[in-house]
């Protein structure tokens, strides 16, 4: 009889209870059936405790952990104690996964004899998108893991950090995971991911979407105050800067690489999109504003790149922002300031509109709709690409 392997499933759970059904009922039916389901409840004060219980009593593979609460990290560590599979998967409490991700990720790591396999993401929610990866196996070794790692530092792409898209070999994963500090609070999965890279022998990647990752504004990582964020990610980036200058494993890793990624993560943490004040940090920045003094201004965009110009914009006592505008208005509802329909435009008097958006092509649409449906001529429309934050540290 041919060996089938075995694969435990962990699940941290914390006060997810409107979503764990749709999570533990993708994990069920999965198309490979030789799998354990571990239920880890990490203290949720809802009806998550209750779920966990009535589907361990109808699936003999499901087991669960009630504990107190302590965090994501800890609540997998307990799951990873426990694990009896050949190989872990981490899916969380509020995500699902496709009927096949198992069977897939499973056929890959064992035909590749890989420590770790990824696979793509489907982000689901109001920003929603897909990061699909390349397929690939990189064998690590000395001459090749620092260009893995800053290939990952500058753009994230390669052999990418999250953990719920992947699968693992056990003993490689509870020898991974074991070094990330239980008081990581937020971008754990920086933490073993430099850890992953540090041991890895062989890594692959497969491009087929087989997790759907839930973005809600009460998750863990929106749910503390600016304060405790910045505190939190601070640890993480600083543990990795630890590892990297220490490790022997690292021991060549260009200094200035990492300067720059402490740099800008650093910063990122700091850049929260506050909702009772504009943000004090642009992640934006609006070139050439000089150009704007002395003018009347219409800001058509109000995302996140808008939110930044606005903030830039009502510093200047000598420029006037005469009106707000984004086609989508209804969906923001900013305490500081009105965001209008581009109809209010008709009634304004101005000088320039400054399209806030990062894309090009829609920023093409935009000024194509002013002309058409609203006559404004086209040098009264502005549009450049706003610089990001982190261009300013590219020679650090």
């Amino acid at each position: 009889m041919t060996y089938k392997p075995e694969v435990s499933i962990i699940i941290p759970i914390f006060n997810v209870e409107k979503y764990l059904d749709k999570c533990i009922s993708s994990i069920v039916m999965q198309t490979w059936e030789n799998i354990e389901i571990i239920l880890v409840d990490d203290g949720s004060s809802d009806e998550c405790a209750s779920i966990c219980d009535k589907y361990e009593c109808e699936d003999a593979r499901i087991k669960v952990i009630h504990k107190s609460n302590g965090g994501l990290v800890s609540a997998r560590k307990a799951g990873m104690v426990i694990a009896k599979g050949d190989y872990i998967v981490n899916v969380d409490g509020d995500d699902w996964i496709e009927p096949n991700m198992v069977e897939k990720l499973l056929k890959r790591i064992t035909e590749d004899h890989s420590d770790v396999v990824q696979c793509g993401i489907q982000f689901e929610g109001d920003r929603s998108k897909l990061i699909r990866y390349e397929d690939f196996v990189y064998d690590v070794n000395d001459s090749n893991r620092n260009a893995i790692l800053t290939k990952w530092m500058q753009d994230r792409s390669g052999f990418d950090s999250p953990v719920f898209t992947k699968i693992f070999e056990k003993s490689f994963f509870i020898k991974i995971y074991s070094l990330v500090p239980d008081t990581i609070r937020r971008a754990e999965d920086f933490v073993s991911y430099i850890e992953t890279i540090r041991f890895a022998r062989r890594l692959s990647s497969i491009n087929d979407i087989l997790i759907h990752y839930r973005i809600r504004e009460d998750s863990l990582s929106h749910a503390r105050n600016v304060g405790e964020q910045i505190v939190s990610v601070d640890e993480s980036i600083n543990h990795i800067y630890r590892v990297v200058k220490n490790s022997n494993e690292f021991r060549e890793f260009p200094d200035n690489e990492l300067e720059k990624w402490v740099v800008r993560n650093k910063l990122s943490s700091m850049y929260v999109q506050q909702k009772k004040d504009a943000a004090t940090i642009h992640r934006y920045k609006l070139k050439k504003i000089d150009n704007l003094i002395d003018k009347k201004i219409v800001l058509y965009g109000a995302g996140a790149v808008g939110k930044d110009f606005y903030s830039q914009i009502v510093k200047y006592s000598d420029i006037k922002l005469v009106a707000w505008i984004d086609k989508h208005y209804e969906k923001y509802r900013y305490e500081f300031a009105k965001v209008c329909a581009p109809e209010y435009i008709k009634s304004k008097d101005f000088d320039l509109i400054l399209i806030a958006v990062m894309d090009q092509a829609v920023a093409k649409q935009i000024k194509s709709s002013l002309k058409e449906d609203y006559s404004v001529s086209d040098e009264k429309i502005i549009w450049q690409k706003p610089t990001s934050l982190w261009d300013d540290f590219s020679s650090v």
